[in-house]
């Protein structure tokens, strides 16, 4: 990459950062000062500074003289546009880290910025009642959101049921009816079948079970590896299968069970995630990835691990698409109880190794 290719990727790493930043922020809030938001990321003020400045130019900062930078409370461009609001549900956390879920919510609350809408993001935890939604729904008037990862089906319900029209996004529970956009069933199935195709028969699966409340996907991707493994003839040691929990010491610790297994997995199928602490524990013992062991996983594509893991590309730009393209049907007054579901792509790289010789 010469080097204006170099500093535009540089600069797109610099704008996500910062767009991470906003949907963090209350309406109101302040960003944090330069000083540490250089600090936290690494990057440059300069790059920094335009960022912050396109999000002015969008209407989702506003400048406050000797005070900083602050989360709009509407979009100030598009104030007499109609508002979309977006509930990140059952937050767990996922809305503190670089996750799959925050950036799904980035790329919502950039394209409604983009399509004019004013945007606005509002939290509600783990074991928030159906009534917290109510009041959300009575408190800020909303009439269209998107519901980010909502675990009860009666969520979507009650909301429909104030006369807000409502999109379920990545839902971690049985949609019963549209409009919703739904995980994709097939993930294990491609990262099975890829990683049967370059000769790997002990293969263990890292799964995410959270406070004890398994998600609809991730119960669907466990049973997924069992029935492969099953029709593949295949044992799988009690060590193969494993809770990732909230990483950390308690992953660490799985991960030296797994490893003790006698025999030991040859491929690891792993949430994104995780991925860094995963990669940390192989390079602790000096076990080359894509040699040693093969690691597979989902999400987008990691610019920042090496080398680049193989992964079953799940775009959250494209399930952000596929939530506007119901949304826009509904705010045209088209109701339609579809489900869609994002398209997956093999993105091939050098952390899987060919058994086959």
């Amino acid at each position: 990459m010469n080097r204006s290719g170099s500093r535009i990727e540089k600069q797109r790493q610099v704008n996500e950062f910062i767009n991470l930043q906003v949907v963090r922020l209350a309406p109101g809030e302040a960003l944090p000062p330069l000083r540490q938001l250089i600090r936290d990321s690494g990057f440059g003020q300069v790059m920094l500074q335009n960022s912050i400045r396109l999000c002015v130019e969008r209407g989702v900062l506003e400048a406050r003289p000797r005070q900083g930078f602050f989360r709009t409370a509407t979009d100030s461009r598009r104030a007499g546009h109609r508002v979309v609001d977006i509930i990140a549900c059952s937050e767990n956390g996922y809305m503190e880290v670089d996750g799959f879920m925050v950036r799904l919510i980035q790329f919502l609350f950039r394209s409604g910025t983009d399509r004019g809408y004013s945007m606005r993001i509002h939290r509600s935890n783990f074991e928030a009642k159906l009534s917290t939604y109510a009041e959300l729904v009575r408190n800020y008037g909303i009439r269209s959101v998107f519901l980010v990862s909502p675990d009860n089906p009666e969520i979507a319900r009650s909301i429909r049921e104030q006369c807000a029209m409502a999109v379920e996004v990545m839902p971690t529970s049985p949609v019963r009816r549209g409009p919703a956009v739904e995980d994709s069933p097939h993930m294990v199935d491609l990262q099975m079948d890829y990683l049967f195709s370059r000769g790997h028969r002990r293969i263990a699966l890292l799964h995410e079970d959270r406070e004890g409340q398994s998600s609809l996907f991730h119960v669907r991707r466990t049973l997924c590896y069992y029935r492969r493994m099953a029709e593949a003839g295949l044992k799988v040691l009690p060590e193969y299968v494993a809770d990732t929990g909230h990483g950390g010491i308690g992953l660490q610790r799985t991960l030296e069970r797994m490893f003790r297994a006698s025999p030991p997995p040859t491929a690891v199928i792993c949430n994104e995630l995780w991925l860094p602490q995963l990669y940390t524990f192989f390079a602790a013992r000096n076990m080359v990835i894509g040699r040693d062991i093969s690691v597979i996983s989902d999400g987008e594509e990691k610019s920042r691990l090496e080398p680049p893991p193989t992964l079953i590309r799940n775009s959250q730009e494209e399930i952000a698409a596929l939530a506007w393209e119901l949304m826009e049907r509904l705010l045209a007054g088209n109701f339609e109880e579809r489900i869609l579901f994002p398209n997956l792509t093999l993105c091939e790289r050098h952390t899987v190794n060919n058994k086959i010789r």
